[in-house]
């Protein structure tokens, strides 16, 4: 089969999320553009997590979940308004 290069394009594929691993009570991301309201927190069983978002600066945020999270595997997802902008990343929570 032909070989094709994919080079990702969209600005939702920037956004980092530390510290990581976090102890789950604040989870900042830094990124370059994003639209706040399609941002999600999800367990392992695919349930989301209500977080509070707070500004810390242009291209920078904190997640707050509004429940104690308890240790394991977490994933931040951003979909974006257009609906083909989609990135998920792993988040780790320790005690």
């Amino acid at each position: 089969s032909k070989i094709i290069a994919v080079s990702p394009q969209n600005t939702a594929s920037k956004f980092v999320i530390y510290p990581n691993p976090s102890d789950g009570q604040t989870i900042k991301l830094q990124f370059d553009n994003l639209e706040l309201d399609g941002l999600r927190l999800i367990n392992l069983l695919g349930q989301e997590i209500p977080f509070q978002i707070r500004a810390a600066s242009n291209n920078s945020l904190t997640l707050h979940p509004q429940g104690e999270l308890q240790t394991g595997l977490y994933f931040v997802t951003y979909a974006g308004s257009s609906g083909n902008e989609r990135v998920s990343q792993k988040l780790w929570v320790t005690k």
